[in-house]
């Protein structure tokens, strides 16, 4: 699958090819004048570049109230000026902790995979040109479809891909390519799951879950895409195990003579950040930069710091913990990559080499400086809501509409976006028809936000203009909770004629 168009073959379904494959490239998407590229290595997403300014550590930060928005331009500026990275500049005021950054970042780049399932058009295509990745992010695909599909993919390619399968008998595939340890379910949700093994038509599983149509539909398609939900008949039939007599009892390994020292006694968010401050960047050094060495450091140098970092790295201490099994899983991979660097540090023309191309770059740096500045061409979707409310309010109804629907095309996780257009839209054409239109694309945008407040208070008005005194009064009173302190859903709720 090299290239083609998400209308025909949809961003989940592209996503997961890409990573059942296993392909290390770049995968390049764009949509009018939005652009993502995805990089991936051996079918994991470990990079997502865009053209969106809301996508940017910074921005992500301010809107995750994790660094206030009036000093985002102080840290920036210092930023540019020091040429150190901002999550550096973030960890060492102690901002962040080094844990925190990569919570952050894992989640920055989740949030802007999750995107594209609010992409319903546009092309896509492969590079195998993969530029360097410094991150040391990763994020398992499976449980990407899962999450994309149930909150961000639109009801109708939901209905068209699952429509085929009602009446069939569906089940479980025992070999869908992927562990289905892998995706994480809410416990409702892996109801379907049970059902599915159990071999059951889409009715049966709704009897069985109790759970809303909508939902069950979405997951299918979720797990259709993993190759997981599949038609019974496509079920490949096993012979029955036939009866083996039990093998003979395997002798106790022997023991070692001495057990690997225990890790020192230490907090857990001490480790983790101990290890953290040296994952979040271990890519980006060269083997001199890993171990903290001079170009002319002597072989005696270099054992001891291999050792030493090997000695604070070794994964095996960590202990079987559920907290400590991810940070040993972080560690092997840097004590893995610690043994590729002595590897190179042990030969002496590979040290050579090493050296002698780290002078040159250094040389390089200092004849032409890299000038640092800051982007200004970056699509901005609050900018384009500001510009739309302004318009609004100026009665210039059209063009707010143009406004509202780029800044939600920029950003399809934004319930507010979503709201305004679908609101504006009514306005425009303010009928039954037009109102039910917008009631849908409302209750789309609590689907995918549903802390909206906004959408419940429009979906209050337009019941209310329609005459649904019951769904404008359940609408307004849930805005009522979610916009405290506005009083626009009380004065509606007056206007209805509720206390």
């Amino acid at each position: 699958m090299a290239g083609g168009d998400l209308r025909q073959v949809p961003y989940p379904v592209v996503l997961y090819a890409y990573a059942h494959e296993k392909r290390s490239g770049v995968l390049k998407l764009k949509r009018q004048q939005l652009e993502k590229q995805i990089i991936f290595e051996e079918g994991v997403p470990v990079d997502c570049r865009s053209n969106l300014a809301t996508e940017t550590l910074g921005r992500f930060l301010v809107a995750q109230n994790k660094l206030p928005a009036d000093k985002l331009a102080q840290f920036l500026s210092e930023s540019y000026s020091r040429q150190v990275p901002l999550g550096e500049l973030l960890i060492e005021h102690g901002v962040l902790t080094p844990y925190e950054l990569f919570r952050t970042l894992q989640q920055n780049l989740a949030r802007k995979l999750l995107d594209g399932f609010g992409w319903h058009d546009g092309e896509f295509g492969l590079s195998l040109d993969v530029p360097q990745v410094g991150s040391p992010l990763k994020v398992r695909v499976p449980q990407l479809v899962i999450t994309g599909v149930m909150k961000f993919a639109r009801q109708a390619e939901i209905d068209a891909s699952v429509g085929p399968l009602i009446g069939r008998t569906l089940g479980l595939h025992p070999d869908p390519g992927f562990s289905i340890d892998e995706i994480r379910l809410a416990p409702k949700h892996a109801a379907v799951l049970e059902a599915l093994k159990k071999r059951a038509r889409i009715d049966q599983i709704a009897d069985a879950t109790q759970l809303p149509f909508e939902d069950i539909t979405r997951l299918l398609y979720a797990l259709a895409i993993l190759g997981a939900a599949v038609p019974a008949e496509q079920i490949p039939k096993t012979a029955p195990p036939q009866q083996q007599p039990p093998p003979p009892p395997k002798p106790a390994p022997p023991q070692p003579a001495v057990a690997p020292a225990p890790r020192p006694a230490q907090s857990i968010d001490a480790l983790r950040n101990d290890v953290m401050r040296v994952y979040l960047d271990y890519r980006r050094k060269d083997p001199f930069d890993l171990f903290g060495l001079a170009d002319d450091a002597t072989p005696l140098q270099i054992n001891a710091a291999y050792l030493a970092f090997a000695k604070r790295f070794a994964p095996w201490p960590f202990g079987e913990d559920d907290e400590l099994r991810a940070l040993a899983e972080k560690a092997e991979e840097m004590f893995l990559a610690a043994a590729k660097a002595y590897a190179l540090l042990s030969d002496p023309d590979e040290r050579r080499s090493l050296a002698s191309q780290r002078r040159t770059k250094a040389q390089a740096r200092q004849a032409a400086p890299q000038q640092f500045t800051i982007k200004t061409d970056l699509l901005d979707p609050d900018v384009q809501y500001r510009k739309g409310i302004e318009l609004k309010e100026q009665g210039k109804l059209r063009e707010a509409l143009t406004q509202f629907e780029f800044a939600s095309d920029c950003d399809s996780q934004s319930g507010i976006y979503r709201a305004e257009a679908a609101y504006c839209r009514y306005l425009m054409s303010p009928f039954i028809p037009t109102g039910r239109k917008s009631l849908e694309e409302l209750q789309e945008a609590i689907r995918i936000e549903p802390e909206c407040g906004l959408a419940y208070f429009y979906a209050g008005e337009i019941h209310r203009a329609l005459g649904d005194r019951a769904n404008a009064e359940k609408n307004l009173r849930a805005a009522n909770k979610l916009m405290a302190p506005d009083r626009r859903p009380i004065e509606a709720l007056k206007a209805l004629g509720v206390s």
